[in-house]
């Protein structure tokens, strides 16, 4: 719809020159019986003009905006369904410049190249059938020039492709040290380091505006170039025409006609030089956009829905001989252990000796090289993969809340629940009294990463997400290490008495394994006793 109206703005320009040419012919000449009537088609053609100026610019806009929002939430779809650790090597930052800057580069091109091409191509069909019907061999001149111009686009697209993905790249770089240094402004202004974060971001910003101006002087060489080579043409012309004028072969409204149509076709062959940039920029940022989809899917596996049947006939979870390898160092090393249903179990360990390794191996982000994970159930195995992750509730380390109410985090896991039931998970994560403290209750709003709320108190509001969930198995990576020691027994004391939940803790506090009904010690990438 688009190009079919951008082409018709084309057309209409080609028939105004007609048109105009008429009307000059007629003023000069000794029959002015039909001026009103070029004057009155001429005014048609004006309205006809603005009222599809007006058609294009609604079309644009809306087309731009509904490719925005399909590619937006189709990439981000994709990159969910992409395994973890294909996904976990690209900083935030850089995908967000994906998810921005690329999509619009993409959608730009669309929005733009496609309606160009019919416009293009209008204006050249009927813009050179006129040139040729008024002077044949003038004509096939500016057609050569034209051609020229192009092939002068082409020998530089090819460059100009890899400075756009070279610009892109460094416009990620500063996106994600930005990203990160407001998200760590507290440590930045603790270690009084606000100079050495400026000098960086000023090395950062510099490197992508020298990327920026490097691919616009191309640009700027290669449209300055175009426009010398039309603006001579035209000037050509007008000299051509003015001896034919004075020779008496040629109208004044001829002429007129003559200039104002390669006028209109300089645009186009100008446009053909832009948009080949224009494409390579898109075929570019598309690549990027590309480079994600292409990333490994997560196996497709039948999804476990009925946890409550599933969780009935489930006895254990084992490890059996478990390897897994990060860039090539070892971190678990023939682990086998097995974790009884309705227990809680304690791992422990230094740092670094696999702990959350173990977690994400349960929740199948990442995979054992050696060895096998599953659940044995009164009918046999059942592999851990993507299709049990719904039988996990985690509660990872650091700062996990969104932005939003109290009431939206704790509930994030569940669509329906009451206000009754969220209270009582609150309760067990020794939130309750918090909450009944805040101004409005659960519908207090929560800044970015919690903010307001203290360390302790946010960990406990996940341990509520994670016990409102229906997973019947808990997975708490260092969830009271910021709890003081009386809160943290008693958040531990209230997770046993959850007769129905098998509860997986990770910690360093003593508290830890002295309620659990048992205790896996992981030294060496290996299980000790």
């Amino acid at each position: 719809m688009l190009s079919a109206v951008s082409a018709s703005m084309a057309g209409s320009f080609i028939i105004l020159a007609l048109i105009s040419s008429r009307i000059l012919d007629e003023v000069t000449g000794k029959e002015k019986n039909r001026l009103l009537f070029y004057c009155l088609l001429l005014a048609g053609v004006v309205i006809l003009l603005g009222i599809l100026n007006i058609l294009a610019s609604h079309l644009r806009i809306s087309i731009a905006g509904k490719l925005d929002m399909d590619m937006k939430e189709t990439i981000f779809d994709t990159l969910f369904h992409k395994k973890y650790q294909e996904v976990w090597q690209y900083h935030s930052g850089e995908l967000m410049n994906r998810l921005t800057s690329d999509i619009d580069v993409v959608i730009t091109g669309i929005t733009g190249i496609i309606p160009q091409v019919a416009t293009i191509a209008t204006k050249l069909i009927f813009g050179m059938a006129v040139l040729l019907w008024i002077d044949f061999f003038f004509a096939l001149l500016i057609l050569g020039i034209g051609i020229a111009v192009c092939c002068f686009g082409r020998l530089y697209s090819r460059k100009f492709q890899y400075m756009h993905k070279e610009m892109q790249e460094k416009s990620g770089r500063v996106r994600s040290f930005i990203q990160e240094c407001i998200e760590n402004m507290i440590v930045i202004k603790s270690f009084s380091n606000e100079t050495l974060i400026q000098e960086k971001l000023k090395k950062y910003q510099q490197d992508y505006y020298h990327a920026r101006v490097k691919r616009n002087t191309v640009s700027n060489i290669a449209n300055t170039g175009a426009y010398v080579a039309f603006t001579a043409g035209y000037y050509g012309a007008l000299a051509w025409g003015a001896f034919h004028i004075a020779a008496g072969t040629m109208t004044f409204g001829a002429l007129a006609a003559f200039l104002q149509i390669i006028n209109q076709m300089r645009t186009p062959f100008m446009n053909v030089s832009g948009l080949l940039p224009q494409y390579y920029s898109m075929i570019s940022s598309a690549s990027r956009l590309m480079e994600l989809e292409n990333l490994e899917n997560e196996e497709d596996k039948e999804v476990v829905e009925d946890l409550g049947e599933f969780y009935n006939r489930m006895e254990e979870i084992v490890f059996d001989h478990v390897w897994f390898t990060y860039e090539k160092e070892p971190v678990l090393c023939d682990l086998s252990v097995r974790i009884l249903k309705n227990s809680m179990t304690a791992i422990i360990g230094t740092s670094g000796k696999g702990k959350s390794t173990m977690m994400k191996l349960m929740l199948n982000l990442i995979q054992c090289e050696k060895g096998e994970i599953y659940f044995k159930t009164q009918e046999g195995q059942v592999p851990i993969d993507a299709g049990t992750r719904k039988l996990f509730a985690y509660v990872p380390q650091g700062n996990m809340i969104f932005s939003g109410t109290v009431e939206e985090n704790i509930a994030f896991a569940c669509k329906n629940v009451t206000e009754e039931e969220i209270m009582q998970a609150a309760e067990a994560a020794c939130l309750k009294e918090l909450i009944e403290k805040l101004p409005y209750g659960l519908k207090t709003i929560l800044k970015e990463r919690g903010s307001g709320l203290s360390e302790g108190q946010i960990q406990r509001l996940a341990i509520a997400r994670a016990i409102l969930s229906d997973a019947p198995i808990l997975l708490l990576d260092e969830c009271t290490s910021a709890l003081d020691e009386e809160t943290e027994k008693q958040v531990l004391k209230n997770l046993k008495k959850l007769k129905t939940k098998t509860i997986i803790c990770i910690s360093h506090r003593p508290a830890m394994p002295e309620g659990c009904d048992q205790v896996i010690r992981l030294e060496n990438k290996r299980q000790v006793p």
